[in-house]
């Protein structure tokens, strides 16, 4: 990659990043700054997008009816099960997987919003999520933690997020955590669920 002098006299970048220039961005070291000397969006932050997207399914806001939504779908869909949600909107309907499909779509608008990039780059996408057994069940994966083996099989879970934009390139983001198949509400602040399911305070 090297930058140039464009006849117009921009600076314009060798790997064919030039959406910016045509609309008035001028390249300073690894940036675009507008005529105003603000950062530019680019599409390239849709990979920001998608990856985000992917750690916000998997994060602990991700409730459905007060549960964790990811053991929910395992506890009613099954280990086997492959899971596809647009991203294009957010889902219409009752139960858990209108439920994942809304998360999944208004996570994508929050976080396009908070990128300040255009709603009208983004002409589709797809979240999928993948169950997998995880053996031995650990109640951490860190082995330098303190950790037990637990009394009950969990699985691991993937997440996959294509994001489509409005030139037809994917941008994909990945994540992956484990559980296992709860229906029951998160502990409320100050109270935590041990492994055997007791609800304890600290």
């Amino acid at each position: 990659m090297f930058v140039e002098q464009s006849s117009s006299g921009r600076l314009a970048r060798s790997d064919g990043a030039r959406e910016e220039h045509d609309r008035g961005g001028t390249m300073v070291g690894t940036e675009t700054l507008n005529r105003n000397g603000a950062r530019m969006s680019t599409r390239r932050q849709l990979l920001d997008v998608a990856r985000g997207v992917a750690s916000s399914f998997c994060s602990g806001n991700n409730r459905y009816q007060g549960a964790w939504l990811p053991g929910v779908l395992l506890h009613e869909q099954g280990p086997d099960c492959r899971l596809s949600f647009s991203l294009a909107q957010a889902a219409a309907g009752l139960g858990v997987l209108s439920a994942a499909g809304d998360y999944a779509a208004q996570a994508r608008i929050r976080i396009t919003d908070r990128l300040d990039l255009p709603q009208h780059w983004i002409s589709g996408g797809t979240l999928t999520i993948r169950y997998s057994s995880r053996e031995p069940s650990w109640t951490r994966e860190v082995w330098l933690s303190p950790r037990r083996a637990l009394d009950r099989p969990t699985w691991w879970f993937s997440v996959v997020t294509g994001i489509v934009d409005d030139r037809g390139r994917t941008h994909q983001g990945t994540t992956s955590q484990w559980c296992w198949p709860d229906p029951r509400p998160l502990p409320v602040a100050r109270e935590y669920w041990d492994p055997e399911g007791r609800r304890v305070r600290p």
